[in-house]
């Protein structure tokens, strides 16, 4: 899932030094896990990665980064 992301990513031609924010629900932990994989991926690949628990934090103000992920989780089959 992340090599595709990451590739996706790329195609965008972003920046060196790009400030992202990935924001994440999760009410069983693995969206958390998630997401730091994609922050880790993210930042090896030259991009400043902040990430950000909606439950225990909230963001008042996005002007800061040049792009904003979302992550989230999804059940399946029911």
């Amino acid at each position: 899932m992340c090599n595709s992301f990451i590739t996706s990513i790329n195609t965008m031609k972003l920046g060196v030094n790009m400030n992202t924010l990935l924001v994440y629900g999760t009410r069983y932990g693995a969206t958390a896990s998630t997401s730091e994989e994609i922050a880790t991926v993210l930042r090896s690949e030259g991009l400043q990665v902040k990430i950000v628990n909606l439950k225990n934090e909230k963001v008042k103000d996005i002007s800061p980064y040049d792009l904003i992920i979302v992550c989230s989780g999804m059940q399946m089959g029911k």
